[in-house]
């Protein structure tokens, strides 16, 4: 069974980084569906979740390039991933998202990819501050809305002041309100509304959540339950709304794994929270296949959806677009195909055994059982793979 995941401890709020912390900073922006795509990730994807990010040689420091080029780069680096943008009041702004331990990072030709194990949520400690003023003291050329040469992918002189870090709904919470600050439809009409709600996964069991850090892979035992928590959040708005503004898709493929519940997390509301269950079926190997999670919005034909005054529409006046998309490695399995194989391979040898003389044991009794154990055991687990 999916083992509960106690919310008392990890709730409180500690410091996001310690004094000794090498720091990259991952900045990214909406000026792309792309990196559109990223943010979501970032804010929706649970603890120990991997996110792949993307930067062409202008936007890296010279110095980290360099580094990376070299292969010279150590695995003990802390990522600290945010956003840049306008907020409410047209002014140039980035707001801190997660934090982040950085797995791999390399270059391929003129393009950067760095690979992300995903941590705690990470805010600004008191709410006036500007991150923007704290992180110009330790970074340099930094992304807004007139640079065009700044620099997305840069390492951090010494840690950030003033942050704090939790990795539960309530740290959620206030990185999406702080992104739909940026994410307005008055700071650029070219990001007007491109993210109407955003989703958040809880943490899964200690066992899921280890081999998900180590491996960005799910892993389910056989025979088990397996339920994931989603909380959704709309943009903040005075009108009510009546229409819904997308869904989130969860697609399985998978050999040995099946839904339980509803596949989908319909948003409409400005807050809701939802659980989908999957079950898994008797194996006598590990099976892979993969999980995808989709966030699908929906444009409708008037306006304003959200709007008091419009009236409900119906589904055929409205079109689905799907702006982010997710896919999980699920493996199902663990020790317990092996023991299955095991057991039934020791009973069809031992329906063979028989000794030659009554009360004596010999090695050359054990010979056919033994043939009939191994190739009954390798044929259970070796001809029933499915990836």
């Amino acid at each position: 069974m999916n083992a509960a995941y106690n919310n008392t401890g990890p709730s409180r709020t500690n410091s996001a980084y310690n004094s000794v912390d090498k720091i990259i900073l991952c900045a990214t922006s909406l000026h792309h569906r792309r990196y559109v795509e990223d943010i979501i990730h970032v804010i929706g994807l649970p603890i120990g979740a991997h996110v792949r990010l993307r930067y062409r040689k202008p936007y890296v420091d010279q110095a980290y390039w360099d580094m990376l080029n070299a292969g010279t780069l150590s695995n003990n680096f802390k990522a600290l991933v945010a956003v840049s943008g306008l907020n409410s009041h047209g002014a140039p702004s980035i707001i801190p998202l997660r934090k982040g331990s950085i797995v791999s990072a390399r270059c391929d030709g003129d393009l950067a990819t760095v690979d992300i194990s995903l941590e705690e949520y990470i805010f600004t400690t008191s709410p006036g501050s500007s991150f923007l003023d704290s992180l110009s003291v330790i970074a340099k050329n930094l992304p807004n809305a007139k640079n065009n040469t700044a620099l997305y992918l840069q390492p951090l002189s010494t840690s950030p002041k003033g942050l704090s870090a939790n990795s539960t709904v309530k740290g959620w919470e206030r990185v999406a309100a702080a992104f739909f600050e940026i994410d307005n439809p008055t700071s650029d009409k070219h990001t007007d509304s491109l993210v109407p709600f955003l989703y958040h996964i809880r943490k899964p069991s200690d066992t899921v959540t280890k081999k998900l850090k180590k491996l960005g892979q799910l892993f389910i035992k056989m025979g088990d339950k397996f339920d994931m928590e989603f909380h959704t959040i709309a943009r903040p708005t005075t009108n009510a709304i009546r229409n819904p503004l997308g869904e989130i898709v969860v697609d399985l493929s998978h050999p040995a794994a099946s839904f339980i519940s509803s596949r989908r997390v319909r948003v409409d509301s400005s807050r809701d929270v939802k659980t989908l269950g999957l079950t898994t079926t008797p194996l006598f190997s590990n099976a892979d296949g993969h999980l995808s999670i989709r966030t699908n919005i929906f444009q409708y034909e008037k306006s304003d959806p959200t709007s008091v005054s419009e009236s409900l529409i119906p589904a055929s006046k409205r079109i689905e677009i799907t702006l982010a998309r997710y896919d999980f490695p699920l493996r199902v399995g663990g020790i317990r195909p092996v023991l299955a194989s095991a057991l039934i391979a020791g009973a069809a040898a031992l329906s063979v055994y028989k000794f030659t003389t009554q009360g004596e044991l010999k090695g050359q009794d054990a010979l056919i059982p033994a043939v009939i154990f191994i190739l009954t055991f390798f044929g259970l687990t070796l001809g029933i793979i499915k990836k």
